[in-house]
């Protein structure tokens, strides 16, 4: 019974893994990391913004993970 919850889980972990990964070239991704990092230093990560420039900074972050994740990104760090 165990194996086949083991089996089961590395089928799950596999297709979510699969499905929130973006592969972008890792120059997209890196822009994104520092697009994040801007908005973080500005301040437009705080509810007394406006709610598009809130959306704007957690739609970024949000891609900027997805990204991270790309084996494309962790390809380049690694050759």
């Amino acid at each position: 019974m165990g194996e086949a919850y083991g089996e089961a889980f590395a089928t799950v972990k596999k297709r979510y893994k699969r499905s929130l990964t973006i592969n972008w070239h890792p120059l997209v991704t890196t822009l994104l990391i520092c697009a994040a990092i801007l908005f973080m230093v500005l301040g437009w990560y705080s509810t007394e913004v406006p709610v598009w420039q809130l959306a704007t900074a957690c739609g970024v972050a949000l891609l900027a993970l997805m990204g991270l994740f790309g084996s494309r990104f962790r390809q380049g760090f690694e050759s």
